[in-house]
């Protein structure tokens, strides 16, 4: 899962050897020549993994102070998670000439550390905070599809995944749900199965269909007809065994607006006054209507905008009579 251009002395020197000879090796050149550890250790292109593993020879022979800035800053974390502390020391690189520099090494912990998860429960734990941190904090985005290999990776191999789909999700990016129905299709039917549980709040998703095709094509479907129309919940694992992590807004479908204009407490500000009052009827709906007119607007919108235009000019209760008309519901 590394980017990384070229392999440094070190990390070749751990995979072909294992950690054990790679500490061995370490602390013979430190003896030797501390100059050229120092160099080897902060090579830009060294792997996260290679850092954790040496971590302690650093604290023994006090060359914190001599470590780059990334080194520094991924180390500080480190030991941050693993002793749980409540004091942040990212704060101390809270500045904006480190600001910056923090997402970039958390993205490096994650991207050099991925492909060596499951070193053990500790190394795991950092590669669940750091892919937190970056969605919840840094709002990065285009880390999400390596954290849904790392979920999926994990489910097969039977190991924990709660903390790192709650960071997934937590990016409230509806972008998500995609790289999860990739996996739908997938040839592994452990990879179907975790599809299956984080998709199942999708109601046209019939899980009972046992064809992978199918139930790609049918997701597939309602992401591209909902993705605009999507709302953070806020759910997970930790809250209920059958979490909803997004819900289509049936206000901003019905609008045919993206929901992140209309989603929040102002919505009402930035709609035009005819707008307005056509949600105020909408909303005085039942469920059941409001799904069944949201739909048709949509869908009558796509097909042909210039009816749509003079439809959305009725009342609601028009509006409900001759989309009932048009679905053969009369």
């Amino acid at each position: 899962m590394s980017e990384n251009k070229s392999i440094t002395s070190l990390d070749d020197m751990r995979i072909k050897n294992g950690p054990k000879k790679l500490n061995t090796f370490f602390k013979e050149l430190i003896n030797t020549n501390l100059n050229e550890a120092i160099g080897y250790i902060n090579d830009e292109n060294l792997s996260y993994t290679t850092l954790y593993i040496l971590k302690e020879e650093f604290e023994k022979e006090d060359m914190f102070t001599q470590l780059s800035i990334r080194n520094k800053i991924a180390l500080d974390l480190t030991n941050e998670i693993i002793n749980n502390e409540n004091n942040n020391s990212i704060n101390d690189y809270s500045s904006s000439k480190y600001v910056q520099m923090t997402n970039s090494t958390l993205k490096w912990i994650l991207e050099t550390g991925a492909e060596n998860d499951g070193y053990n429960n500790e190394f795991d734990r950092i590669l669940d905070i750091s892919s937190i941190l970056l969605t919840r904090v840094f709002k990065e985005k285009e880390i999400l599809p390596l954290i849904n290999t790392l979920i999926f990776d994990r489910y097969k191999r039977g190991a924990l995944i709660h903390d790192l789909i709650w960071g997934y999700f937590e990016s409230k990016d509806p972008h998500c749900l995609y790289f999860v129905g990739e996996k739908l299709k997938s040839e592994n039917m452990k990879e179907v199965e975790l599809a299956c549980s984080l998709l199942k709040f999708i109601p046209e998703l019939n899980l009972e269909i046992n064809n992978s095709e199918h139930l790609y094509l049918t997701f597939i479907h309602w992401f591209e007809e909902n993705i605009q129309f999507l709302k953070f919940t806020g759910e997970s694992f930790q809250q209920t065994s059958n979490p909803e992590p997004f819900v289509i807004d049936m206000e901003s479908k019905y609008l045919c607006k993206t929901a992140t204009n209309i989603c929040d407490d102002s919505k009402y500000h930035r709609l035009s006054t005819n707008e307005s009052t056509q949600i105020a009827s909408f909303n005085k709906l039942d469920s059941n209507s409001k799904s069944f007119l949201a739909n048709f607007s949509y869908r009558m919108r796509k097909k042909n905008i210039y009816w749509w235009n003079s439809w959305m000019k009725n009342s609601i209760e028009d509006q409900l009579k001759i989309a009932r008309t048009r679905r053969g519901l009369v």
